[in-house]
């Protein structure tokens, strides 16, 4: 009897243990996911230098730009570190590192995204600055015609700071 009761005790531990892990991987996710989260966050609040850093890590340990890559089970993302590596560089201003960037993800997996900023870095278009006080384009520095992003510092989240504020047009 004892030994039965040892041997289920033992089994539920066991599964207990490999759940316990199996949800926290899950939940966390693998390291280039990670880092290419990282990097999409610090996108969002337009700090371009720790976006570089992250998406940098992201590609060292998963380094195709795909459409449709795995996390864990059934759960899918797209995954362009390359692609927004070359958007950061973009908005530094370091046009030759984008240009690299955004070719090498048109050459793994084409988007209409990163075509959209390899044509404007191979026309010299540089990107809008804000006045911080006004979230509008700063009308001293002549931008050309560029595209909205939705890396606006002046928005939060999927709104705008407030109603006065509304879509920049350039």
């Amino acid at each position: 009897m004892k030994t039965a009761a040892h041997i289920l005790l033992t089994v539920i531990s066991i599964i207990f243990c490999i759940s316990f892990f199996t949800a926290a991987w899950a939940t966390t996710g693998p390291a280039w996911y990670e880092a290419y989260n990282n990097g999409l966050s610090a996108m969002q609040r337009s700090d371009w230098n720790a976006a570089v850093t992250s998406f940098q890590q992201a590609i060292q340990i998963q380094s195709r730009d795909n459409g449709k890559m795995r996390v864990h089970g059934t759960v899918f993302i797209e995954y362009y570190p390359h692609r927004e590596l070359g958007i950061c560089y973009f908005y530094l201003g370091d046009m030759e590192k984008a240009r690299q960037e955004l070719t090498l993800s048109i050459q793994q997996s084409s988007t209409r995204r990163a075509q959209m900023y390899l044509d404007a870095v191979n026309k010299g278009q540089a990107p809008p600055r804000y006045n911080s006080h006004s979230c509008q384009p700063d009308s001293s520095r002549n931008t050309g015609t560029f595209y909205y992003s939705h890396y606006h510092p002046c928005r939060i989240g999927n709104g705008w700071r407030s109603s006065e504020h509304r879509r920049p047009s350039f």
